[in-house]
């Protein structure tokens, strides 16, 4: 499932408007301020080709656990489109500044990773430092507009955890790198 959540008052951390996918379909809860009821709202999108439902700069942490290997790389609906970089760029954009990306994901080379047939997107030790972070960005050269300081990028069983903060995108191209 994939989460947004954001902070209802400034310094209480216990109070969080949530929410996740199953597969691609939006279920955010929201707490009433005053009341404290938690009211259930639901958006749906298939995230395999639509953007994320909400305005930018909304969340302050979008959490995907088992959920990136299930949405493919590319998909031609009707035209070509980088399904994983475009999801990379929505979550991005949904985040603030200095928000918070956790992800749990099933990674090459364990056999969980390639064992459900639902799972499409192959997810490597490489992936995020490598094509997402805020040095190399090279999924750049496909797209993605944001950049990421990796906070936390582990090993846990077959999966790697990765905690990536939204920075802001540096100025050097992945042409000025590769030079």
């Amino acid at each position: 499932p994939i989460g947004f959540f954001r902070q209802i008052r400034p310094g209480d951390v216990s109070a969080f408007v949530g929410g996740m996918v199953i597969a691609v379909f939006i279920r955010f809860h929201h707490i009433n301020q005053q009341s404290g009821q938690i009211l259930r709202i639901r958006w749906s999108a298939d995230l395999i080709i639509e953007p994320i439902p909400f305005e930018d700069e909304m969340f302050d942490y979008l959490t995907a656990f088992d959920f990136l290997e299930h949405i493919p790389r590319v998909v031609y609906v009707p035209h070509r489109r980088n399904a994983f970089i475009e999801l990379m760029n929505e979550i991005y954009r949904v985040l603030k500044p200095g928000g918070l990306f956790l992800s749990m994901t099933p990674a090459y080379p364990h056999g969980v990773a390639f064992r459900d047939p639902t799972h499409v997107n192959f997810i490597t030790e490489e992936t995020f430092p490598m094509y997402f972070d805020d040095e190399k960005r090279w999924a750049s050269i496909y797209g993605f507009k944001g950049a990421f300081n990796m906070r936390v990028h582990e090993w846990r069983g077959p999966h790697i955890f990765a905690v990536m903060q939204k920075v802001p995108v540096p100025s050097t191209s992945h042409d000025d790198l590769v030079e």
